[in-house]
């Protein structure tokens, strides 16, 4: 049996699929079971994995578990300890290994620190920028109209599913234990060359404004500031080795990362449906 947290999530639910396509036993924790729409040889339980004790109950019998956590890493740790799971992979950030000033990699920098200490031959994926954040677009497209800040700043992206298929190795082969892998995907795509992209694929055209980084934090006043320093710092001024792309993912799945325009390919229906 396979643990996979955060399994409706990007990368979950593609691993979810990726075990049940392997003829893997698999157990989905999630906050909200009824509205999971995991296929049915899934067990669905409910929980949230920052919760210690909700996360101990569905380590329950567990050979391998996949770790997507925010919140405490206290008690994340005392889980792994009382359940000893064979296989554990743990989902962090590139920026962990580069940005030792910000919040959130310093959040996951604990997290990653917490599960070592109990568990040193978990392996640790620290992926950079992902390809669907450009859902996030989604309102705009549909106004034809996208405004975004860094308009030329580019980055390497990965496909949540190359996440999740690199995941799938981790839980099924000992050959990465112990492995931290930074992931990447073969290219840096700026946001106005992404956004071509989906104007290609959709066969409409999309118009692109650049927004100042002032403009971008006052245009988005909900989310905290530490937050917004976090995405400044990685989208607008990558550091040399956040620029870096890696063959990591070729390495475990024996091919190569997909290109942004597989991605847009591949969720068409859901960029078209905010059209």
């Amino acid at each position: 049996m396979i643990l996979v947290t955060g399994a409706t999530g990007n990368i979950g639910r593609e691993l979810v699929d990726l075990l049940v396509a392997r003829g893997q036993d698999v157990r989905a924790l999630t906050r909200d079971p009824d509205r999971a729409g995991l296929p049915a040889p899934v067990e669905v339980v409910r929980g949230d994995p920052s919760d210690g004790g909700a996360l101990s109950a569905a380590l329950d019998g567990v050979d391998a578990v996949f770790l997507n956590v925010f919140g405490d890493a206290g008690p994340v740790r005392q889980a792994l300890q009382s359940a000893s799971p064979r296989r554990v992979v743990l989902l962090s950030t590139l920026s962990v290994a580069t940005r030792t000033d910000l919040a959130e990699a310093q959040h996951h920098r604990h997290l990653e620190e917490q599960v070592r200490a109990v568990r040193e031959d978990a392996v640790v994926l620290r992926p950079g920028q992902f390809m669907s954040n450009a859902l996030w677009w989604t309102p705009m497209i549909a106004q034809g109209h996208v405004e975004a800040p860094f308009a030329d700043v580019g980055n390497p992206m990965i496909d949540p599913a190359d996440i999740a298929a690199v995941a799938t190795e981790a839980l099924l082969d000992d050959r990465h234990a112990g492995a931290t892998l930074a992931l990447t995907g073969r290219e840096s795509p700026t946001p106005r060359e992404r956004l071509g992209a989906i104007s290609e694929v959709l066969g409409r055209p999309l118009t692109f404004a650049s927004l100042t980084e002032e403009q971008f934090r006052e245009s988005n006043p909900s989310i905290p500031p530490a937050a917004l320093d976090y995405m400044v710092a990685m989208l607008g001024h990558p550091t040399p080795e956040e620029l870096r792309t890696t063959d990591t993912v070729a390495e475990v799945t024996g091919r190569p990362p997909r290109a942004f325009r597989d991605w847009v390919v591949a969720h068409r229906d859901e960029l078209v449906g905010a059209a």
